[in-house]
């Protein structure tokens, strides 16, 4: 999945909602990878970006908000790339934490801005995703 904001900024983290009702297929995923795009004065051939993997539950089936830690990723565009634990992943909702870079040689940003993005997502290990997406920024 690709996410593209309005400007650069400096990412912290990522939460994702994620059900894990494991007697039906559906689980957390197993692994995140998220790498930055569009970071400028960075050659086509860089790639910077974060691995976080999610230690199995089996025992509790309820939803769960999984905090990904970024970092402080500085780019324009994520990419996020989820590993399948299972045959499902069910998610409801994923959370950027970010703030708005003025300058990219100072790193000087304003406060912590989140950024809700709330997806309607159907995943099939054997199909593509597909999803519809809307973006709220609360600053």
């Amino acid at each position: 999945m690709v996410y593209r904001f309005d400007g650069l900024r400096n990412f912290s983290a990522m939460r994702v909602h994620a059900n894990n009702q494991f007697h039906r297929d559906v689980r957390v995923f197993a692994a995140a990878t998220v790498f930055a795009k569009d970071v400028p004065g960075a050659d086509e051939t860089s790639t910077t970006g974060v691995r976080f993997e999610y230690r199995r539950d089996s025992l509790s089936e309820l939803a769960r908000s999984v905090s990904v830690p970024l970092h402080h990723l500085v780019a324009n565009a994520l990419t996020v790339r989820l590993e399948f634990d299972a045959r499902w992943i069910l998610i409801s909702e994923i959370q950027f934490e970010s703030g708005v870079l003025y300058h990219l040689s100072s790193l000087m940003y304003r406060p912590t801005v989140v950024a809700f993005l709330k997806i309607t997502a159907t995943y099939n290990y054997k199909a593509e995703a597909s999803f519809k997406s809307q973006c709220i920024v609360d600053s």
